[in-house]
Formats: structure tokens, sequence, C-alpha cells
């Protein structure tokens, strides 16, 4: 049977090429984390799952929101996630909420509404502006489609 290793680190005996992959992309590729609170702790991980472990093990007062340095990291008071920073905190949480601040407002559109700006944007390109026939005609669209996406602040 054969056996793959890693040419990066040594790591020996994976059963699959499948398995390597996973191995080379969870610890070698990706960029490097940070722990969320930087200083004093400034300590690097290879991959999202371990910073995130790291904080709640290593962190819990502030994990829990109790006055980190930094980052301030929270938890969804609706599914237990941990996650670093209060704006993505609150974009998360209006996923449970349902809360959809982003409306197309494209005249023929039937009533899109997202819960992040970048989902609303990808709709506007991909349905109204045609973005996978203009990329496979080499073209390109200088429409904004943010005009045509009107933000709810209240809901925000």
């Amino acid at each position: 049977m054969q056996s793959f290793s890693c040419r990066s680190c040594s790591a020996a005996d994976f059963a699959s090429y499948a398995e390597l992959a996973a191995h080379y992309r969870n610890s070698h590729e990706g960029g490097f984390f940070e722990c969320a609170f930087g200083a004093p702790c400034r300590v690097v991980f290879n991959n999202r799952g371990g910073m995130l472990q790291h904080i709640t093990e290593g962190h819990p007062a502030e994990a829990a929101g109790d006055g980190g340095k930094g980052r301030q990291a929270g938890r969804c008071q609706h599914c237990g996630k941990l996650i670093a920073g209060d704006f993505k905190l609150r974009a998360h949480e209006r996923i449970h909420l349902n809360l959809r601040p982003f409306v197309c407002v494209f005249p023929e559109c039937t009533g899109y509404a997202g819960t992040q700006k970048i989902h609303a944007i990808r709709h506007v390109q991909m349905v109204h502006f045609g973005a996978k026939a203009m990329q496979a005609l080499n073209l390109v669209d200088t429409r904004d489609p943010m005009s045509f996406i009107k933000v709810e602040e209240q809901l925000l």
C-alpha cells in the first residue's frame, strides 16, 4: 500500500493523497493567524481553528467578553461560536435573527435581501448584471452594484 509524505515538514504515512493535501492546507497554507488579543500574547497559528482553540483555552475571560486587549472576541449568544471582533459578531448574529439589511432595489428584482453587503453585491452582479456571461465574453461592467442596494440602517 502506498503512503504519502509531506515535503515541507517530513510528516509521513498519509494513506491517501487527499489526506496529504488536507494536512498541507491545514498546516502550511492560508497565511498565519495571530492571537486576536495581540500583545503581550503574540502567538501565531497555521490555521484559524488552532487560533480559536487557543483563545478559548488561553484567554477564557477575554473570550467571554471581559475586557481583552486588542480586538475583542465574543461568543454568539445563539450558537456559542467564538468570533473575534464586534463587527463580525454582529454580522454573524444577523444570520440567527434573520435580519437582512441589504435590500436589492433593481427594478425587476423579486425582493432579494441579504445579511451581508458582499452577498447583496454578488446578487446584483450575478443575477442582474450577468457577471458570468460577461466574464465568458471577457467584458467589464462599469455599473456600481451598490447603487442598486438599499441599506436599512436600523437592522445593522
